[in-house]
């Protein structure tokens, strides 16, 4: 598929994601990035604040060697079922 890998960036596991980020942040969070999502409180594990900075864990891939960046694609739309 030629991308990156999954699942390097967390920075807190799901249950500890929900007992620490509150539903106010959250949603605030997701207002900042104007993004369009869910904003159910049962979604806070996937909280931007329980990401590592993207940014970071990309280029220790790229130092890695494991990818060369070709494009940047911004997040619209988030969809998660339940």
């Amino acid at each position: 598929w030629k991308s990156c890998s999954h699942g390097s960036g967390r920075r807190m596991g799901r249950q500890q994601a929900k007992r620490i980020i509150s539903q106010k942040d959250f949603v605030s969070q997701l207002d900042d990035a104007h993004l369009v999502c869910d904003r159910d409180s049962r979604l806070r594990d996937e909280a931007p604040q329980a990401y590592k900075d993207l940014h970071q864990v990309i280029n220790a891939q790229v130092d890695a060697g494991v990818v060369k960046i070709r494009h940047r694609l911004l997040p619209l739309v988030n969809v998660k079922g339940f």
